[in-house]
């Protein structure tokens, strides 16, 4: 699959993962089929209506670039994918979380976000990309772990119409991130925000999956919450 890519619009190919613009930031829709966080390109949402899982209205595509957004907006299009299967909204995902917390919460989450631990920011990766695209913080997890937080948050939203079914989030994480502690950042951010009361009956439930890229290393991530 071809796509034109930018600067602010860094893509790993959707291929590699499932084998391992508009300012209006409300939708219209009950339910999100799919929640594309941090799209760039548009890549992966191309990929994931191709697929035939998710061919109607409810996918929708967030990146915190303007330009990432219009690029994507340009590359759906060329794909020849119906604007309306594939909604693109110039947003954060902790404001549009927010600002959509009375839908249905995404049974699918996908989200290229930064994770590149910021001890390596002064090396190569810096100088060749916007560091805010690559910049995870500390370990390399933190925006990972805000956006399980935010998701969190909406789930228990008191009054929504929420579903309380399980979701899946993948992610693609740093190459040092080791299977033990991708469980203990996920698993610290979802019972911060799910954990009704100190009752373990009532902790979330994680269970994770991991997928090698092609230099056969850990790099993407699968989290089934229920």
């Amino acid at each position: 699959m071809d796509t034109l890519l930018g600067s602010d619009a860094l893509s790993f190919g959707a291929e590699d993962f499932w084998t391992a613009t508009t300012d209006n930031r409300l939708v219209d829709e009950n339910d999100i089929n799919f929640l594309d966080v941090g799209t760039g390109s548009g890549a992966i949402s191309v990929a994931l209506v191709r697929s035939g899982e998710f061919p109607c209205k409810g996918n929708i595509a967030i990146n915190l670039s303007a330009d990432a957004c219009s690029l994507a907006v340009e590359n759906i299009s060329t794909l020849s994918i119906n604007k309306n299967i594939i909604r693109v909204i110039h947003s954060d995902f902790r404001t549009f979380l927010r600002e959509n917390k009375k839908k249905n919460l995404p049974r699918v989450v996908v989200a290229n976000l930064p994770y590149v631990p910021s001890s390596r920011m002064s090396i190569d990766e810096s100088n060749y990309e916007d560091k805010c695209a690559l910049d995870g913080g500390g370990d390399g997890m933190d925006v990972i772990a805000d956006l399980l937080k935010a998701l969190g948050e909406v789930r228990r939203w008191e009054g929504s119409s929420v579903s309380r079914g399980p979701f899946v989030v993948f992610l693609e994480v740093d190459a040092t991130h080791t299977p033990e502690l991708v469980k203990e950042r996920v698993n610290a951010a979802m019972n911060q925000t799910l954990r009704f009361d100190d009752s373990s009956n009532n902790m979330p439930q994680v269970s994770y999956a991991f997928r090698k890229d092609m230099c056969g290393k850990d790099r993407f991530v699968i989290c089934e919450i229920d």
